[in-house]
């Protein structure tokens, strides 16, 4: 099983969650984490002194601190065991470096050996160890419609149909128009619910089950407007033709 690596703001929402009332599979579903790591950074917190109804003036930066220490002693290169794993197989990966090989094949080479580590470490790795840094090219911008307007979206050539009234084949291509009228700005789970017509707690289901796109800093999730409504279209039911 592979690594989890865990964020010092993840760790503080772990810890807000909790104090706010949650339990530990709650807690497990709504921050992504395997519910033993989530209870290892509970356990530390409240062996720290952490009270449950303290409120969150107890998450200070060195608090947080001091249970990241507790959980993952200080590492005095700057690496955990993960790193330390591939510098003992740092021949057999600069090999696959050579062969031009990426850093996720190399993570599923290394997974068959039984060498189970994170794939952002390997990628790490590759690029810190061995120089090797694989650019995405340049990035082909898109003006973006304001959220109101008409959008256009061309799918690109679908091929040759008969046209009987000039008798020849013409090219056809696909083009999808949709207009909606959207809020300028992200929405936060009550508004996004207004927004669809539930509940606060459906829209709170949505998230822990990764059911709907959101974005998600610290302890605050919020709602892209123009990616919610793609999401609703994915899930549009066409009527069937009637024979």
């Amino acid at each position: 099983m592979a690594f989890r690596e865990v964020r010092v703001f993840e760790v503080r929402e772990v810890l807000r969650l909790w104090l706010a009332g949650e339990g530990i599979r709650a807690t497990e579903r709504l921050v992504g984490f395997d519910r033993k790591t989530v209870r290892r950074y509970v356990e530390a917190a409240v062996g720290l002194g952490l009270v449950r109804d303290g409120g969150d003036g107890q998450l200070s930066d060195v608090f947080i601190g001091q249970v990241v220490e507790a959980v993952r002693p200080h590492r005095t290169d700057g690496h955990g065991a993960p790193w330390r794993l591939l510098q003992v197989h740092h021949g057999e990966i600069a090999g696959w470096v050579k062969e031009d090989l990426t850093a996720v094949k190399i993570h599923e080479l290394l997974e068959r050996r039984g060498v189970s580590v994170p794939c952002r470490t390997v990628q790490r790795y590759v690029a810190d160890v061995l120089g090797r840094r694989r650019g995405r090219g340049s990035t082909v911008r898109v003006n973006d419609g304001e959220p109101g307007d008409e959008l256009q979206v061309d799918f690109g050539r679908m091929g040759l149909v008969f046209d009987p009234a000039t008798g020849r084949d013409r090219v056809v291509h696909a083009r999808q128009s949709h207009e909606v009228e959207l809020p300028r700005r992200l929405l936060n789970i009550t508004e996004l619910a207004e927004f669809l017509g539930v509940n606060t707690r459906h829209v709170r289901r949505l998230v822990a089950e990764r059911r709907i796109p959101f974005i998600k800093w610290g302890h605050l999730i919020r709602f892209d407007p123009i990616e919610v409504v793609r999401w609703l279209d994915g899930h549009r039911r066409r009527p069937e033709r009637s024979a």
